[in-house]
């Protein structure tokens, strides 16, 4: 009966809890460049970091033990280790299977939140916000539409730069001859201070009403 007993029990330590090698799985998967991509990707208001989030509890919670073999059982009814009592997990399946489910999820997630930001920054109102952009601004997200949806490789700049485009960016045009009238204002020639006073005045009074942060500047021709 105890001969029994220690191999059903080890078939069920096998099947609900993960041993050395499916643990070292796991341990990889907090390595994985998918991960360290949707990490990236979560600092863009746009994305469910909630999802993310509740990921990462599902693969912490995967119970292991790397030290389970038929022999700790001679002369204990559960494993001294993970003191797994099988009948608490009646509900729960094979943890090697819920394994692959969240490796799949990996996956699945990082497809999914580059496609919504794909979407997103080609709408009208993103594309606005692109054209308005410098083009070292605009070159992160242009690498990034690119990509391929399953690619965990995140340009560099690339969540500043979307951050921007998807709040809205606003091209301000200053005009010429009123940036040249207001250099010549109160004479010239003049000092280099005097000179760099009356441009910081003259676009201060351009920039009043409009966010610094969300407009670019450029000039009529």
């Amino acid at each position: 009966l105890k001969a029994d007993y220690v191999v059903a029990y080890a078939e069920l330590h096998r099947q609900l809890v993960l041993g050395p090698q499916a643990d070292d799985r796991r341990q990889r998967l907090y390595n994985d460049p998918r991960l360290a991509a949707l990490n990236t990707l979560s600092a863009i208001d746009l994305l469910n970091r909630a999802e993310l989030e509740g990921w990462k509890e599902a693969l912490l919670r995967l119970p292991t033990c790397r030290e389970f073999h038929e022999g700790v059982i001679a002369d204990t009814p559960t494993c001294p280790s993970c003191h797994l009592r099988p009948a608490q997990h009646r509900h729960i399946g094979r943890a090697d299977q819920m394994l692959d489910q969240l490796d799949n999820r990996l996956s699945d997630l990082l497809t999914r939140w580059r496609q919504a930001l794909q979407a997103n920054l080609t709408s009208e109102t993103a594309q606005r916000s692109l054209e308005a952009m410098t083009p070292a601004e605009r070159r992160p997200i242009e690498q990034f539409l690119d990509q391929r949806d399953d690619d965990p490789t995140i340009p560099a700049g690339f969540v500043a730069a979307a951050t921007q485009a998807l709040r809205g960016i606003e091209a301000l045009t200053l005009p010429v001859d009123g940036l040249l009238e207001a250099l010549k204002e109160g004479g010239l020639p003049c000092t280099v201070e005097e000179l760099q006073r009356r441009f910081i005045s003259f676009v201060s009074q351009n920039m009043r009403g409009h966010d610094p942060r969300n407009t670019r500047l450029t000039l009529d021709r």
